[in-house]
């Protein structure tokens, strides 16, 4: 399986893998946990593709325990919060420009899930505001909504 990934990706390409702090799991025939890091590198040295592992804040320390994958590392970043930057960047793809909306977008990004939060309620509030371009008013109905109205439920 490792040799077809690597022949389907091939040389001069990049899988970047989401959520790889899932991948800090025991094996349950060997009992070792995170072997699945050392596919992914064998796999990548086989085909010649890049890894970009992505993951939420455990995935640093997580990386600590593998050597092999810390020499490898070219350049890690990690990222401990949005920025409200990165909030209105993704707003504005949506026409949310008004400082209200982007203010409330960003109290919805510092919430665990981040971005996903924002494009979450972007979308939802798009679905309250039908046809109608979408307002702060929307975006405040979208927070409750999914429960991200900071009170504390989730």
């Amino acid at each position: 399986m490792r040799v077809l990934v690597a022949s389907h990706l091939g040389p001069r390409r990049i899988l970047l893998v989401d959520e790889a702090q899932n991948l800090y799991q025991r094996h349950k025939l060997s009992g070792t946990k995170g072997s699945s890091f050392g596919w992914l590198v064998a796999a990548s040295d086989r085909g010649g593709f890049d890894l970009a592992l992505c993951g939420d804040l455990t995935l640093p320390s997580i990386m600590m325990e593998f050597p092999h994958l810390q020499s490898r590392m070219r350049r890690p970043v990690v990222i401990k919060a949005v920025s409200t930057a990165d909030v209105a960047a993704l707003a504005a793809n949506d026409g949310l420009v008004a400082r209200v909306e982007v203010d409330l977008l960003t109290a919805v990004a510092k919430l665990p899930g981040g971005l996903r939060n924002v494009e979450n309620v972007i979308r939802m509030a798009g679905i309250f505001a039908g046809r109608n371009t979408v307002t702060a008013a929307h975006l405040k109905a979208a927070i409750q909504d999914l429960k991200l109205d900071q009170s504390g439920a989730q």
